[in-house]
């Protein structure tokens, strides 16, 4: 009878995932749109797709840059975020609501990155505005007009975004990296926590396991980029661990940070689960963004196939279609610059 009621509770909001699922773009599409010779052709043929052709009908792509291009496509997400809450119910809304916080993370993130740059933060905020006014309860006309990190920080006083950001602006010399790992660290141990509140059974078995994992390769993913590209100490590396852990242990951790080598990091990550899990992945840790993205979509994919009347398929969709967004960007900013076709599908793309 549970397996039944599971089936009937998630049969319409299946169906809609596939069916958005389907219309994500295969390697192909990708391909055809890095070998475009230009941003003008490249938004062209964009606009043949029904998920871009209205938010791209009227886009001028000789007056544009990344930020304004990226924050477009995201009306798409946003689109799809919200077919999905339609069809929700229950704890299908539940986990979505919590998911929703991933967007505000992302969002507080790109306003600490234009007030610290000196930009303003209403630029390239339409699509946006919407879907916040809809979802949100932060105060976003007081972050929006917020022209210092002080001010976009004292806006969010009384939201759990506040505390974890007001504490790096009273260290010394704090940097963007650390308002946006606070955020990060923030989030991923809500997640953690708000699984077992809000869910049961099946789901939260399902979300342990797909975000246990996602969190151990996020921080496998911070630990190499930092031992191989900054020179930090115990302590800051241990700061910027998310303390969630699922198959990559507290002492599995300590022995990466420890580590007197990135080599020998890589080594201990290379001979221990993940590295024996995903060999091929891991055998040569160049491109740890690269890795984690395909990994965490692999993954997640996996858990949707095998369980589609559930949440996996809607937690797989969106974070599918926020990566799209994510390479569509890429492509368009290489093509910008001139970057070969196979170039841009060996970094942007999935092979």
């Amino acid at each position: 009878m549970i397996i039944i009621s599971g089936i009937l509770s998630y049969s319409g909001i299946s169906a809609k995932a596939r069916a958005m699922g389907g219309k994500l773009l295969k390697k192909e599409q990708y391909e055809q749109l890095a070998s475009c010779a230009s941003v003008g052709e490249a938004v062209g043929y964009l606009r043949q797709f029904s998920e871009y052709e209205p938010l791209l009908r009227d886009f001028d792509e000789h007056d544009s840059h990344r930020g304004m291009i990226e924050a477009t496509l995201m009306g798409s997400l946003y689109n799809d975020y919200n077919r999905l809450y339609s069809f929700a119910r229950g704890e299908q809304r539940a986990f979505l609501d919590f998911y929703f916080l991933h967007y505000e993370a992302a969002y507080l993130k790109g306003c600490l990155r234009k007030v610290i740059s000196g930009q303003s933060i209403q630029e390239d905020q339409a699509y946006r505005s919407a879907f916040f006014a809809r979802h949100s309860h932060l105060d976003t006309d007081a972050i929006d007009n917020s022209t210092t990190v002080d001010e976009l920080i004292d806006a969010l006083k009384n939201t759990p975004f506040y505390h974890p950001l007001d504490a790096i602006r009273h260290t010394e010399e704090p940097s963007l990296f650390d308002y946006e790992g606070s955020l990060d660290v923030y989030y991923f141990s809500y997640v953690w926590k708000q699984k077992d509140k809000l869910l049961k059974g099946k789901e939260r078995q399902i979300i342990a396991d797909s975000y246990g994992r996602r969190i151990d390769l996020l921080n496998i993913q911070w630990l190499m980029r930092a031992k191989k590209n900054y020179r930090m100490t115990a302590p800051e590396l241990y700061a910027m661990v998310v303390p969630s852990y699922y198959h990559l242990k507290p002492d599995d951790i300590t022995a990466i940070v420890e580590a007197p080598t990135y080599e020998e990091a890589r080594l201990l990550i290379v001979n221990g689960y993940y590295g024996q899990k995903y060999a091929d992945d891991f055998a040569e840790i160049r491109f740890v963004e690269k890795m984690y993205t395909e990994l965490v979509e692999h993954i997640f994919e996996l858990a949707g196939r095998k369980n589609p009347y559930s949440v996996a398929p809607l937690n797989a969709l969106l974070y599918r279609k926020e990566h799209e967004i994510a390479r569509i960007t890429s492509i368009i900013e290489g093509i910008r610059y001139g970057i070969p076709t196979a170039k841009l599908m060996k970094y942007a793309v999935t092979q």
